[in-house]
């Protein structure tokens, strides 16, 4: 009986510590919002952090915005990610979007007329 409680404790490790190691998945969303006065709109921007350790892929990007009639699922048209760490945006020296993100913060950003939302998705592991 001892032998068979042990290995149903060392299943649920086993089951509990694959959970943990599991890719965790993560949305931002950033706006385009009505500004005032002169400032006709003001970009709300999403934060957020790839921890110490782990590595960030960008999985899914859309953003829309309905005043122009244009959307996208291409990140780099609409949306940019902006390395807070690096102090750059998060492109290669031919201007295309990078899709892996190493440890630091960033800085999510979508442009357009207000009401325009864009949604990244991403995985860390």
């Amino acid at each position: 009986m001892k032998i068979k409680n042990l290995i149903i404790v060392l299943g649920i490790v086993l089951v509990c510590s694959s959970v943990a190691l599991a890719a965790q998945t993560y949305s931002v969303t950033a706006y385009v919002e009505s500004g005032s006065g002169a400032i006709q709109a003001v970009l709300k921007p999403a934060e957020f952090t790839i921890a110490a350790g782990t590595t960030g892929t960008v999985t899914k990007f859309w953003w829309s915005d309905p005043k122009s009639g244009n959307s996208s699922e291409k990140l780099g048209y609409g949306g940019n990610i902006y390395s807070i760490t690096q102090g750059r945006d998060w492109k290669d020296q031919n201007g295309n979007p990078i899709y892996q993100l190493p440890p630091g913060k960033y800085r999510f950003i979508v442009g357009g007329y207000p009401g325009a939302k864009g949604v990244l998705t991403y995985q860390v592991e």
